[in-house]
């Protein structure tokens, strides 16, 4: 695979801008929130078989954590907490790099996207089963 060179001024804009974005979804977010969850279609997988899909709960979940509830947003779907771990992570990085410290925070070998894949398909199994994970 080709390598990306992201040049320094690149990576101050991006560092500047990922911030700003994050802020604005989040106020726009809590705004729309109850639009959001009125005109939602039930999950099609859920309504047909009583079977929760990887996505079930993901939109309660970001909602969850947008208020700062951190513990019902990972009961409700944990993919949710993982990819805003991984982003702030990778976000770490690009600080890191702007100033010139190559720092890897995350792995980046295939053992690690497998064993998480197999965690989250374990979890998604799992949840039909524990009362407690349960939408």
């Amino acid at each position: 695979m080709k390598n990306l060179h992201i040049t320094h001024k690149n990576k101050i804009v991006i560092a500047v801008i990922i911030p700003i974005l994050v802020f604005l979804f989040a106020v726009i977010y809590r705004g729309f929130a109850f639009y959001i969850f009125t005109t939602m279609p039930p999950c099609r997988l859920y309504y047909s078989w009583g079977l929760m899909c990887p996505g079930c709960g993901g939109t309660r979940s970001v909602n969850a954590l947008v208020r700062g509830d951190i513990f019902t947003s990972f009961r409700l779907n944990p993919i949710v907490i993982f990819f805003g771990v991984l982003g702030t992570a990778f976000y770490t990085e690009l600080i890191f790099s702007i100033f010139d410290k190559k720092i890897k925070i995350v792995p980046r070998s295939m053992v690690f996207l497998w064993v998480m894949i197999g965690l989250f398909s374990i979890f998604y199994v799992v949840r039909h089963f524990i009362p407690f994970f349960a939408i």
